[in-house]
Formats: C-alpha cells, structure tokens, sequence
C-alpha cells in the first residue's frame, strides 16, 4: 500500500497503477489503497487520474471536491468526468453538480434537463427533490421556457414557501411573462421573508432596472451587494444601471472595485466591456483623457466586439482624432456588417 502511494508521490504514476492492478488481482487491494494513491496523484496536480483511482472506491468527497475546484477554474472536461463519476457511485449527490455543469453550456442544457427530471422521477422522496427542482427551473429559464420555470418553483414553494431561492426564480419568470406587479410583489415577499438573504434585495434590483427605475433600483443594488458580501456579478450589474441612472461617477468606484476584488475571476471579455463603460462614463463627464484611456484599454482586452470599437470610435472623435476614429468604426463594421451606427459614422467622417 505504501509503496503504491510512495511511487505516486516520486511521479511515477504508471508503476504505481501495475501496482495497484497486482494486488486488486490478488485480491489485497483496498478502499484506503485508492485513498492514498488518489491523493498523491492529486498532490502532483494530476486530479484526472485521482478522480481514475479514487471512482471504485466510490470516494465522493474527494470526487466532489476534484469536480468543482475544476468548475470554479473553469475546466469543464474534468468537472464533468468528476461529477458523472460521483453520478456513478450516488445518483442522488451527483445529479445536481452534473446537471450544473452540463447546463453551463447553452447547446448542452438538454442534457441538464433530462438529468433532472429523470432524478425526480427515480427518487421523488429524496431530500434533494426541492434542489432538483429549483435548478430545474433555473435551466428552463435559461431556455426561455418562463411558464414552465414558473410552474417548477411554484411547485417548490408549495413545500417550502420560506424558500427564497425558488421565490426569487418566480419573481423572474412572473416579469418575463409579462406579469409586472405579481412578480414584484414576489421579490418584495422574498426579501419581507428572510430580509438579510441577499437574493431577494437582488432580484428585487434586477427588477426595478428592468423596469427603468434605475435610481432605486440602485439603492436596492447596495443593500444585496453589502449582504452578498463576494458576488461580483452583483457588482457588475449594479455598474450598468448605475450608467443608466447617470451616476457616473458610480460607474467608475463600481468597476474599479471589481478590477481590485477580482482580478482573476471577470471573463477578459468581461473587463473589456467594463472598460469601455468605465470609458463612457468618463466621457459623459468630460473628462476625454480617461475616457481615451480607459477605451483603448477596453479594445485591448476584447478587441474581437463591434460594440467595444464603436465606444473606442466615439471617444477618438471626441478626442478630436477623425482618422483613428474612421479606423475604429471601420473594425467595427468588419466585426458586424450590418451594424448601422458604423455605417453612418464612416460615411459621415469620409465625407461621403
């Protein structure tokens, strides 16, 4: 046993297997065996053959573990593999991370859904019924499926009507059904039901902005972003409708605070589209050097959006720079043809 384990440590893992494969066949081989040599291999950064050895064991935690470290750094091949190995051993601890992860790509969200329904077919009195549920509702949202979402978390909340998760997911599908009043009245509930969960002050911000009212909604944005504590999402919508509400200056302490907090986790694409609010908030300030600043930054981080040059074109005119500003829109237009803003501005600046 601890040769097997010691040979992993040295990094020679394929010893370490004939190993393990002698003494499985002589019958000697045990769960703390595959314990140790998952562990070693772990340790050297080798997790996909971890999760190998750790599976006939049935090693959930660790299994779990290896899946989301590998979602959080977004390598969805060993999430997957991990989690549909936990799905082997326990269906009912791995169907949540494995329909979280098959729904993390919009063309796989079927997969999602029928892992779902099938878990709340086999184990309908499982304690993870209600989780099952409410994910449930998540990825049919996802699809556009609102009256259905609707119906998933109303059936949540039969059981469980303090469940804010599930209260918040009505509230959302409710709006984009249409129903404006029902569904605030929902998002009000989630926050009179559990008034320090962050998730009820959250939707209830998603919906004023939706609804334009960007001045309150910005208020509610600080309350669930001070609860949340470490979601950056919040952040980040709360920066857009602090552009919508004109509070730039906001816009500008919003996404600063997302570069310092967060440096690693916002998508380049992300930050790029940051910067260049950052960018127009500068603009609409007056201030032209940091605008000019902040949207070459923008395109430098994402320069393959027609959208980010449009920005970086408008801020080079108002830098009174017309040739690199016909240069941007003209990116912009090669990246969306049919972008009209583009169009008129090239044709404008060309004299044409």
């Amino acid at each position: 046993m601890w040769l097997t384990r010691d040979l992993a440590f040295a990094g020679d893992e394929e010893s370490a297997r004939r190993v393990l494969m002698e003494l499985e066949n002589g019958g000697s081989a045990d769960v703390l065996m595959r314990l140790l040599l998952g562990d070693a291999l772990a340790s050297k950064g080798r997790v996909s053959s971890a999760v190998q050895i750790w599976t006939p064991a049935c090693a959930s935690y660790r299994i779990a573990t290896a899946g989301w470290e590998a979602y959080d750094a977004h390598d969805f091949v060993l999430a997957e593999s991990s989690f549909r190995a936990l799905w082997a051993c326990d269906p009912e601890s791995g169907t949540l991370p494995l329909a979280v992860v098959l729904s993390s790509e919009p063309e796989r969200q079927g997969g999602g859904e029928t892992l779902l329904r099938q878990a709340l077919k086999d184990y309908p009195s499982s304690s993870m019924a209600p989780e099952w549920r409410v994910a449930l509702g998540q990825v049919l949202a996802a699809r556009g499926r609102w009256a259905d979402a609707r119906g998933e978390y109303a059936l949540v909340l039969v059981a469980q009507p303090n469940r804010i998760d599930a209260r918040a997911g009505l509230a959302r599908s409710l709006y984009a059904l249409g129903q404006v009043d029902e569904a605030l009245a929902e998002a009000s509930k989630a926050i009179a039901d559990a008034p320090m969960d962050y998730r009820g002050h959250e939707v209830t911000a998603d919906l004023l902005s939706e609804q334009g009212s960007y001045m309150a909604a910005d208020v509610v944005y600080d309350r669930a972003a001070a609860l949340a504590n470490d979601d950056m999402w919040i952040l980040v919508r709360q920066a857009y409708n602090a552009w919508h509400a004109k509070l730039y200056d906001k816009v500008v302490f919003l996404v600063e605070e997302l570069r310092l907090r967060y440096p690693d986790r916002l998508p380049t694409t992300s930050q790029g589209a940051l910067a260049c609010l950052t960018a127009q908030a500068f603009l609409a300030e007056g201030s032209v050097g940091q605008a000019l600043e902040m949207s070459e930054s923008c395109v430098n981080l994402d320069g393959d959006a027609s959208s980010n040059w449009i920005v970086a074109a408008r801020v080079r005119e108002a830098n009174t720079d017309p040739s690199r500003a016909l240069e941007a829109y003209r990116k912009a237009l090669a990246l969306d043809p049919s972008n009209q803003l583009a169009l008129d501005a090239i044709a404008r600046l060309s004299g044409r």
